[in-house]
């Protein structure tokens, strides 16, 4: 669309300008011929009343109707009075005189002069006596009311007039139309002036814009028109200095556009520049390639959309449009599909372009299927080696080449609990091992690694109670990195496996070895020898006490073993009585010569506890028995049941007490060992299994056992059980 020039432009501003003042003054003008021409009928309005009032004043005194009625109509027939009410107080009545509706086409004075008489007036009534000429509405036409007294009493007589307000229209329309034809006449004059003016004015202005228009093709040549004054002047100078420069500026412009094409064909990703529409305006090689996008690098203003090509990122771009965003190498990774809907992984980066006003965003798009693939590998290797690392039993601790600390496991922070996690960052090679060797024992120290040498296995014990035994072992990684990787077993209760293993044996070869002895040298004395009756009688029990003692032993290893092993799995546990168990267990143990009986204390004789009968009946044996034995000089066994809360369970507990020679604190810490003897001298009988076997009963069946003793008091042996769930309602 082609704009109007310059002159055409100054022209119709000035000439709306001039018709804007013209209108003003015309609003102006037409309000003060309203106010002239309202005055005027004003004063006309009160002459014409006090006329009327002179002429009437003396014949309505008088009485004389007909000569007021003939009075009156001849000063309403010359002038614009439309009717007339006169108030007669004297007679108390109302003289109205009017003209009637005049037919079409009959003269004013052919009309008779009407004459009403009533006891009250129209207008009289309604509008009273008025000084000043008032505006009211009378047979549907817009006319002046005006009174005036007929004598000194300003509540008695008067007259009141009704005067046509179409005179005053007449003159003012008329003023009106003076006024607005002098106004045209006015502007069409300026407006003819002011356009010779101006076309004088602004000719070089003209010539100039011609050559510019000219100039658009690239091709103009320098402009040697006359300038009309200074300021024309300047801007044909100043334009000149312009088009030299945007002439050199064009020329670099093309340069780079061309550098900016190759760069772009031989970008390693896809750049694509859509339009404010969402549709690609230009695509390089990589992107066509990407997108299947055919033709060359500009696409114009028909491309693909973008959302077609990043439909997950659509609504992100479309508000991103909206806002206008400036934000420059905003990232996103998302799924891209070319046109033929394959997809792919892309890295999406965008910046904001803003060209001829209308913005633009350039997007790069990286392609990185192949490398998400690798990182999701990586990442799921490096799951499963931290997962390894996390839930290996060895502790291991990898240090860089600079043998700085960079990683070690849970496991190896159990080893390392006394030092505090800031102390270990970046804690090197020599310091760890520093530490090692302070905190080893000196039977078997920490050597630091000699790298220089082979790996070689190291056992070493860190101080401390209980002392831990951990093996160490080494190796520098493969590749040009060489760090350093070590791992740390914690051997310490295989050592006491083996170490139990030993002593267990030990202990089992001696347990079973003195009865065996006993058996075989009986059995050779009675073989070598003639023995009377009843010296062999003698022997003969003691092979047999020996042999009873041997099978003990042996069923008791099997069961210790076998209830290991198991873990309770092979535990029928039940609602079982306490007290009943506490009764049959102190019926089922007697010794020769011993005739104490178990005294019996029961808090609650319902009291159930959750346990296999059979393994309860076994504790309670073992338990009464060693009371027995423990206690050869006589004094009180007892034992007594009750409930107890321990840890915020109800539990059924079981005591059993004698007042035998008591356990010192130092043998007590060893009466759960495997075939411990708390008696040195071997005159109490016994497997040293008992206790062993209490506990590993108690524990699996969810409870506890705790012993106290006092040397030559007694001992006490509290047993607590799971409740049995009937009975803890």
């Amino acid at each position: 669309m082609s704009h109007l020039s310059l002159r055409k432009q100054v022209f119709l501003l000035v000439l709306l300008i001039t018709i804007m003042a013209g209108a003003v003054m015309a609003v102006f003008g037409k309000q003060q011929a309203r106010d002239a021409t309202r005055e005027e009928a004003e004063l006309r309005a009160k002459a014409l009343a006090d006329v009327a009032a002179l002429l009437v004043v003396d014949h309505l005194q008088a009485g004389e109707d007909a000569r007021l009625k003939a009075v009156l109509s001849g000063l309403m027939d010359g002038s614009s009075i439309q009717r007339i009410e006169i108030r007669d107080t004297r007679r108390n009545r109302v003289l109205t005189f009017a003209w009637p509706k005049r037919p079409d086409g009959m003269a004013t004075g052919a009309r008779p002069l009407s004459m009403e008489i009533a006891s009250q007036g129209v207008l009289t009534e309604r509008l009273g006596q008025v000084r000043r000429p008032v505006e009211v509405n009378w047979e549907g036409e817009t006319q002046l009311w005006v009174t005036r007294p007929l004598g000194k009493d300003p509540e008695g007589d008067f007259l009141g007039v009704v005067l046509s307000d179409s005179d005053i229209e007449n003159h003012e329309n008329g003023v009106m139309r003076d006024q607005l034809l002098l106004g045209l006449g006015f502007t069409l004059l300026t407006s003819l002036t002011l356009y010779w003016l101006l076309s004088r004015t602004l000719q070089p202005v003209a010539h100039l814009a011609r050559h510019m228009r000219h100039y658009r093709g690239e091709e103009g040549d320098t402009w040697h028109g006359h300038a009309s004054s200074r300021e024309v002047e300047e801007i044909a100078s100043a334009y000149e200095s312009m088009r030299l420069r945007l002439q050199q500026q064009m020329q670099i412009m093309r340069v780079g556009r061309e550098l900016l094409s190759a760069i772009l064909e031989t970008a390693p990703s896809g750049v694509v520049v859509v339009n404010g529409e969402g549709r690609v305006r230009m695509a390089n090689r990589v992107a066509r390639r990407q997108f299947l996008i055919a033709g060359g690098q500009d696409q114009g203003e028909s491309g693909p959309l973008i959302e077609w090509l990043l439909p997950e990122l659509g609504d992100k771009l479309k508000a991103t449009y909206r806002a206008d965003a400036q934000e420059d190498a905003q990232g996103w990774r998302t799924i891209a599909q070319s046109l033929n809907g394959e997809r792919f992984v892309a890295q999406v980066h965008m910046a904001a372009l803003t060209v001829e006003g209308w913005p633009d965003h350039v997007l790069s798009v990286r392609d990185i299927t192949r490398e998400v693939e690798s990182s999701r590998q990586i990442e799921l290797r490096t799951q499963r080696l931290n997962s390894v690392l996390e839930l290996n039993t060895e502790g291991v601790v990898l240090f860089s080449a600079q043998r700085q600390l960079v990683y070690l496991n849970p496991q190896m922070r159990t080893y390392l609990a006394d030092l505090e996690s800031s102390y270990l960052s970046n804690l090197p090679l020599q310091a760890l091992e520093r530490m090692l060797c302070d905190t080893s024992t000196r039977t078997r120290p920490y050597i630091p690694i000699d790298e220089m040498a082979p790996p070689v296995p190291l056992t070493f014990a860190l101080a401390g109670n209980p002392e831990r035994v951990l093996t160490r072992t080494w190796r520098q990684t493969q590749g040009g990195d060489n760090e350093l990787v070590m791992f740390f077993q914690d051997i310490t209760e295989q050592e006491t496996v083996a170490r139990m293993k030993s002593e267990f044996l030990s202990s089992a070869a001696h347990e079973l070895r003195t009865p065996l002895t006993s058996i075989l040298g009986f059995s050779d004395l009675m073989l070598q020898h003639e023995i009377s009756g009843e010296e062999q009688q003698e022997l003969l029990q003691t092979i047999r006490d020996q042999s009873a003692l041997l099978v003990n032993i042996i069923n008791e290893m099997l069961d210790l073993s076998r209830i290991e092993s198991r873990q309770g799995q092979d535990f029928s546990p039940c609602a079982c009585s306490v007290q009943q168990a506490c009764r049959l267990a102190a019926s089922s143990v007697r010794f020769p010569g011993d005739t104490r009986e178990v005294v019996q204390g029961h808090d609650d004789p319902h009291l159930q506890a959750w346990v296999d009968p059979e393994k309860l009946h076994q504790v309670l044996i073992n338990l009464l028995s060693n009371a027995y034995k423990f206690s050869p000089g006589g004094g009180e066994i007892a034992v007594g049941t009750r409930r107890e809360i321990r840890g915020g369970q109800e539990m059924a507990v079981i005591e059993v007490r004698d007042h035998g020679m008591g356990i010192s604190a130092d043998v007590l810490e060893h009466v759960y060992e495997r075939f411990f003897r708390a008696d040195k001298s071997g005159h109490i009988p016994g497997t040293g299994l008992g206790l062993a076997l209490v506990k590993q009963i108690v524990e699996l069946s969810g409870g506890s056992v705790h012993i106290t003793s006092t040397v030559g008091l007694g001992t006490t042996v509290t047993v607590a059980l799971p409740l049995a769930p009937r009975a803890s309602t």
